[in-house]
């Protein structure tokens, strides 16, 4: 009996031994600092492909409309990275999970285990932000949009609609994260949430919203701001919080971010994006996923402080 106790408590010794290293091994792996060449997936929607800022990439993912100059490409750039940017224009998270757009994969496939960083920027569109932005836009400016695009930008959705997919998101959040960690454990994963538009106070031409509808937008934007930080907090990953570093950008200020409601002429390759990041806040967002990757790699110089509250001078949060 006491040989056979023996030998259980070594193989239970033995066992715990073993899924130790492995857990270090994960753990060494998702903080080693990122090398140079390494692969970098980027994933979500309109507010990471970059339309409206020119030039556009040449790939096969043209009717997504990705700048050359959006911040996957500008971070792998900075930091040597291969690219492999799936953000697309339209994208809601059914699309990183379930299915893609305009034929190709979902986005989640591009993720394997040889991807050291990942940055996600989505929510939005499952929610209609921006969608319901033109259509309100509509109303106070109903020339601004061609007549060709009129019937479906110009359209809003009803806050009842939207509710159950604001109620939708944190699971949908949760299932992206769980198929990250599992696809690439060795990767940073790098939320990044959107860039306010409306101004916390006024309002100007390039904004064609009323006193009602910029509340609203507002809240929208800080719901899903919210559900966005808990859900990366539940996930362990890391947020740049493009929501807090845009205050003061917005569309109406002395230096935006973000595009006012301007429409395009060139339907194929869109010359602006309205209520979209223009390059500055393109720029920006790079600068601070760069910080957030040194950050979490001990890289960071003498000027960035732990914590995220101030990187360089900037007003940035990051949390994981």
């Amino acid at each position: 009996m006491r040989t056979f106790r023996f030998v259980v408590l070594r193989g239970v010794s033995i066992l715990a031994f073993f899924l130790l290293l492995i857990t270090a091994w994960f753990l060494w792996q998702a903080n080693k600092p990122i090398p140079a060449d390494a692969t970098y997936v980027a994933l979500g929607s309109s507010f990471a492909a970059g339309p409206g800022i020119l030039p556009y990439a040449n790939d096969d993912a043209q009717l997504c409309t990705q700048s050359s100059l959006n911040y996957p490409h500008l971070i792998a750039r900075r930091l040597n990275l291969k690219l492999a940017d799936r953000t697309c224009s339209g994208a809601q998270t059914t699309n990183l999970l379930d299915r893609g757009q305009f034929l190709q994969h979902r986005q989640l496939d591009a993720v394997n285990a040889r991807a050291r960083l990942v940055t996600i920027t989505i929510g939005g569109n499952d929610v209609n932000y921006i969608g319901n932005l033109y259509a309100w836009s509509c109303q106070v400016q109903p020339k601004a949009v061609p007549r060709l695009l009129a019937s479906s930008v110009c359209k809003t959705q009803a806050a009842s609609a939207i509710e159950p997919r604001f109620q939708a998101l944190p699971a949908q959040f949760d299932r992206i994260f769980t198929e990250i960690h599992q696809r690439a454990p060795g990767a940073q994963v790098i939320v990044v949430d959107y860039l306010p538009i409306v101004p916390a106070q006024g309002s100007c031409t390039e904004l064609a919203l009323d006193d009602v509808h910029r509340r609203e937008a507002r809240q929208v934007a800080a719901r899903l701001a919210a559900i966005t930080a808990t859900a990366t907090a539940r996930n362990h990953a890391t947020l740049v919080r493009a929501s807090e570093l845009g205050r003061g950008h917005e569309v109406c200020s002395a230096d935006p971010w973000v595009q006012g409601f301007v429409w395009f002429s060139n339907l194929l390759a869109p010359e602006h994006a309205a209520y979209h990041p223009n390059i500055k806040g393109m720029t920006a967002l790079a600068q601070a996923i760069e910080q957030a990757v040194r950050l979490e790699h001990g890289r960071s110089d003498k000027r960035t402080e732990r914590g995220g509250r101030s990187v360089n001078g900037c007003k940035l949060s990051v949390s994981s």
